[in-house]
C-alpha cells in the first residue's frame, strides 16, 4: 500500500485522500495530503465530504447513507498473535519425562549457561542429557528430543526421501546430525537472554 500511496501523492497530491484505521505507524513526507482517521467518531462523515468535494457534480446524486456504505471495504485486521508467548506457555506446561521440571526451565537454564554464539541443536540436547537424564538408557533425553521436535524448537534437515519406518524409529543419539535449531527457537532464546540481561542490570547496586 505504501507504493500505491506514494504514486498517488506524487501524481496528484491535492486530490489524494489517505485513510487510516487501527494502530499503524505514521507515514513521513506526506505534508499537504488529507489524512482521515476512520477510528474517530467523525471519520466516516469527514471521508464522505472529502470524496464529494473532489468528485464534484458526480456525487450530487449520492446520498449520505450510500457514501457511508463505502466504509465497509475497510480491510479487516488480524488480532495480534504472540507466537513466542504461546511457545513459552506450551513449554511451561510440558514436563520433562521422569522429572518435575518443565521444558521451559530446561531452555532457560541452557540459555543462561551458554552464550548466543554457541547455541545449536546438539548442545541443547546434550545439555538436557547432562542435567536432567537419570535413566541408564537415556529415555529422558530421547523424550526431550522428540518434544523439542513437536514444539518446533528443532527440525529435521537433509533427510533422504527414501527413509523407511526403521530409519524413523532411530534413537535420538542417531538423529543428532539430522536436526538443527529452528528460527523460532533462536528467537525464543534471544528473548530469554535479553530478559536475563535486563534482570541482571536491575539487580546491580546503584552507586
Amino acid at each position: 500500500m505504501l507504493v500505491e500511496t506514494g504514486i498517488a501523492v506524487g501524481i496528484a497530491r491535492h486530490k489524494t485522500i489517505v485513510v487510516r484505521t487501527g494502530p499503524i505507524r505514521r507515514i513521513s513526507d506526506i505534508g499537504g495530503v488529507l489524512m482521515i482517521n476512520l477510528d474517530r467518531e467523525t471519520g466516516e462523515e469527514q471521508l464522505r465530504r472529502a470524496i464529494v468535494k473532489r468528485i464534484g457534480s458526480m456525487a450530487t446524486a449520492t446520498s449520505s447513507k450510500s457514501a457511508a456504505d463505502a466504509i465497509v471495504v475497510k480491510r479487516p485486521r488480524w488480532s495480534y498473535y504472540d507466537e513466542l508467548g504461546e511457545l513459552e506457555a506450551a513449554l511451561d506446561n510440558q514436563l520433562i519425562y521422569g522429572t518435575r521440571r518443565t521444558l521451559l526451565e530446561a531452555v532457560k537454564m541452557y540459555v543462561r549457561e551458554n552464550p548466543p554464539g554457541t547455541w545449536d541443536s546438539t548442545r541443547l540436547v546434550d545439555f538436557c542429557l547432562e542435567n536432567f537424564d537419570r535413566f541408564d538408557d537415556h529415555e529422558t533425553t530421547n523424550a526431550v528430543f522428540w518434544q523439542f521436535i513437536n514444539h518446533g524448537l528443532l527440525h529435521f534437515k537433509d533427510i533422504m526421501s527414501d527413509w523407511d519406518d526403521e530409519d524413523m524409529a532411530r534413537w535420538w543419539v542417531d538423529l543428532q546430525d539430522y536436526v538443527t535449531l529452528t528460527p523460532r527457537a533462536r528467537a525464543l532464546f534471544t528473548k530469554l537472554a535479553s530478559i536475563d540481561a535486563a534482570t541482571a542490570v536491575r539487580r546491580q547496586p546503584r552507586g
